[in-house]
């Protein structure tokens, strides 16, 4: 479930939203274009990185999905046989959330996004 939510809407230039919850991941949510969204933190180490893709509801709407694909099993991984030290590509963020995250906060100068979590962490993102 989507516990926290923080976000910003222009008619003219960049509209977005960040969202976290009970999965313990931080999504950012392009609203002008589907595919510069992101996940910024909570991915594990061998979980692929979600797709995110926009549909046209009715004339004036759109809804952006994010799927998220399932984690291959580790035996599937060639790269789980390499030593840490030795992988590349996307690995897991030491500082990502170990439980719900509870809300966001974003600053704007400079830009910085606060998140806390059930885990009693406050961490800040640049």
């Amino acid at each position: 479930s989507m516990n926290a939510l923080v976000g910003g809407i222009n008619l003219r230039g960049p509209s977005y939203l960040m969202t976290g919850g009970s999965d313990h991941m931080i999504r950012y949510w392009d609203l002008n274009s589907a595919s510069k969204s992101c996940y910024i933190s909570g991915l594990d180490r061998n979980q692929p990185p979600p797709s995110f893709e926009q549909i046209q509801v009715g004339d004036n709407s759109r809804l952006i999905l994010c799927r998220q694909p399932s984690t291959p099993p580790t035996s599937l991984m060639e790269s789980s046989k390499l030593p840490l030290r030795n992988r590349q590509g996307v690995v897991k963020c030491d500082g990502r959330h170990l439980d719900s995250i509870l809300d966001l906060k974003t600053v704007t100068n400079p830009a910085l996004l606060l998140s806390a979590s059930r885990d009693h962490t406050i961490k800040l993102w640049a």
